[in-house]
């Protein structure tokens, strides 16, 4: 929680497309931090541990994701 309120943390890792989320969310909570990933859309683990968030949200904005995954490689 951020020091001085009861309000939690939201950590948000996406894309640039979620830029419109965080006017939105600063009003529920404390501290809103927002991670660009680069397009990896990874669970980043050691940075959530590190970061010890509330709620940590993972925001994907991709129209092709269906394709993606359908053409990835490797054992479907």
């Amino acid at each position: 929680r951020q020091v001085g309120t009861d309000k939690p943390y939201l950590l948000v890792c996406g894309d640039s497309f979620n830029n419109w989320f965080m006017p939105i969310a600063a009003h529920s909570f404390g501290r809103v931090r927002f991670q660009f990933d680069t397009w990896h859309y990874g669970f980043v683990k050691d940075f959530i541990v590190k970061e010890k968030p509330d709620v940590f949200l993972l925001m994907i904005h991709e129209p092709l994701l269906r394709k993606m995954l359908e053409n990835r490689k490797g054992p479907k």
